[in-house]
């Protein structure tokens, strides 16, 4: 694709770190030579739900002076440029986050229900020792 092909877009995509089922909406400036093409490349960076069906919510095509504004403003953005967790959990507290329920999320975070060894053990056992009384197993 030639240089003068390209063209500028804002991408508002769906960013994630920020806590369990949250997301916060952001915009890039993409330079792209299609719509399909500028969400393409903004999937792919950082922050940015990779693998969320929503993920890229809108893409405009815009001027070169919008497209400078946005970029100064993401520069600025003290999400966008935080570079480690603790200066993301003092960030995360101004951000306006939304609920990947709100989203179309439909999964659960929720995390399975441990077994413990002993009670996993005490089951083995008590199923053994019926079979013994039984007789279906042999001694």
């Amino acid at each position: 694709m030639m240089k003068s092909d390209l063209q500028f877009y804002i991408v508002d995509a769906v960013c994630g770190h920020v806590g369990r089922e949250n997301a916060v909406i952001k915009s890039f400036a993409i330079i792209a030579g299609n719509p399909k093409e500028a969400a393409a490349v903004c999937r792919n960076m950082p922050r940015v739900k990779h693998h969320f069906k929503f993920a890229i919510q809108n893409v405009r095509k815009v001027s070169l002076e919008q497209y400078v504004i946005q970029r100064t403003w993401n520069s600025f953005d003290p999400y966008l440029t935080a570079t480690n967790i603790q200066e993301q959990i003092l960030i995360s507290e101004g951000l306006q986050l939304i609920s990947m329920e709100a989203l179309g999320k439909t999964e659960s975070y929720k995390k399975t229900k441990k077994v413990s060894k002993k009670c996993y053990i005490n089951n083995y056992l008590q199923l053994w020792l019926r079979q013994e009384e039984d007789g279906s197993i042999a001694l």
